[in-house]
């Protein structure tokens, strides 16, 4: 199908000269850093991606170093980024290739797809853009494209439709420069061909099959996802002494590693008469702080907060009493981490 993709020539042209300058590219960047930008970039913009990127490579410069760092270290500097599932694969993904390939990534696409976490665009994207063979790279930006340009009416979120974007990505890539036209394919998607085209700016829109027929802004078709959930949540940040009570979501569980204070389900809970029932006490209120509003995979939370101080301790189920000092070096969920900030600064303590 090469002889399709008439506008190959137009579309390198286009790309060299527009190519946003991004970190992660350029003739010298090792294939690891390929591996970790592309982890970053799945459902992330790449402006956000940026400074993490920066401070990823700062603090794991190899995947052996990644390989021997722990889970929790891991996480704290992914921090921020969401979707941390990503984070722990790469770091199983690190200490498979310490284990079985000396800490290198393999060149051969049947290597690469072995490695854990490493699923049809990781395997293309590295292949690709890391060691310039010739291979499919298709995120939601090609979905977008190759929908327009080959005037493909079919659901996009299906895995079989996307099997078949796959294969068509591949007949359409020349053997030459493959990996210049697979990424410039993407950047396209990214700031031309957007959720709402902007088709006179397209380097190959008069090869285009939806433009000529008047269609782009009717593809793709995508079937709805799953339905946003709304959650309602009051958290109780419990002070005693130098230290506030936290919760580490157990490994395998949404969050899991990350640290969160205790929260209840919902606004009929009486915090404070669950809080005088644990403590055996009466605590005292210190203040309240301003709605949080954050999100996670399919939820959409409104997250309450005070602060409660009491004078002894107590134990509840797996929480853990940590000194506000300590609690930099501690990664946190997304709403979470903005709660901890507004606590130590109204604490008088350093925000993280």
């Amino acid at each position: 199908m090469e002889e399709n993709f008439a506008g190959s020539s137009q579309l390198i042209a286009w790309f060299e000269k527009i190519k946003r300058p991004f970190p992660w590219r350029g003739p010298h960047i090792s294939p690891y850093a390929v591996w970790v930008s592309e982890v970053m970039l799945q459902q992330t913009r790449a402006e956000v991606v940026i400074p993490y990127f920066l401070r990823w490579m700062k603090r794991f410069p190899t995947i052996i170093s990644l390989a021997e760092a722990s889970e929790e270290e891991v996480i704290k500097v992914w921090e921020g980024l969401g979707y941390y599932a990503r984070a722990r694969r790469l770091l199983q993904a690190a200490r498979f290739l310490l284990e079985h390939h000396g800490g290198q990534l393999p060149q051969e696409i049947e290597s690469l797809a072995k490695i854990p976490g490493f699923g049809p665009y990781t395997v293309g994207a590295v292949a690709s853009f890391a060691f310039h063979k010739k291979a499919p790279a298709v995120d939601g930006n090609v979905l977008r494209f190759l929908s327009r340009y080959l005037l493909i009416q079919k659901d996009i979120a299906k895995p079989s439709v996307q099997q078949e974007f796959r294969r068509l990505t591949y007949e359409m890539l020349p053997q030459e420069k493959s990996w210049v036209v697979m990424e410039a394919m993407i950047e396209l998607g990214a700031t031309v061909c957007k959720k709402t085209p902007n088709c006179l700016l397209c380097p190959v829109s008069q090869t285009c099959k939806a433009f000529a027929q008047g269609m782009a802004k009717k593809l793709p078709i995508k079937s709805s996802g799953q339905p946003i959930i709304r959650l309602t949540r009051q958290a109780a940040v419990i002070k005693c002494g130098d230290e506030l009570l936290l919760d580490q979501v157990p490994s395998g569980q949404v969050m899991g590693g990350l640290y969160e204070f205790p929260f209840f389900e919902g606004t009929e809970t009486n915090v404070r008469k669950e809080l005088e029932g644990l403590t055996g006490g009466s605590p005292l209120l210190i203040a309240s702080f301003d709605e949080i509003r954050y999100g996670f995979t399919r939820y959409s939370v409104s997250l309450t907060a005070a602060l409660w101080e009491i004078q002894t301790k107590f134990a509840w189920n797996r929480y853990k009493w940590i000194r506000m000092g300590e609690m930099r070096r501690l990664p946190f969920s997304s709403g979470h981490r903005r709660l901890c900030d507004k606590v130590l600064q109204f604490l008088g303590e350093e925000s993280i």
